[in-house]
């Protein structure tokens, strides 16, 4: 339904007591690059920054950031199971 130049559902009544405006065509422009950038920020904490947070705690406990495995006793620098911070072998 149609109500001066606006779309509005068949629920949503403007002949009520409170005068509504409908529902505009377009959206608010400034309000959704702000939705987006808010919502989109938290999404990257939750969902990347959470390998960065299990990195953290891996070194702080003496193990390898990348597969969690034990450094303690190891004299080399890196990980010899997965090769983290290791230096390529040379021929």
């Amino acid at each position: 339904m149609f109500v001066r130049g606006r779309w509005e559902p068949a629920w949503y009544s403007s002949t009520t007591e409170i005068d509504r405006d409908g529902l505009p065509y377009w959206p608010y422009v400034p309000g959704l690059v702000a939705n987006i950038l808010f919502f989109g920020a938290i999404a990257y904490a939750l969902l990347l920054g959470a390998n960065e947070i299990r990195a953290l705690f891996r070194r702080a406990c003496g193990r390898c950031p990348r597969c969690a495995y034990d450094l303690a006793g190891d004299p080399t620098p890196g990980c010899p199971e997965c090769g983290w911070n290791r230096e390529p072998a040379t021929a």
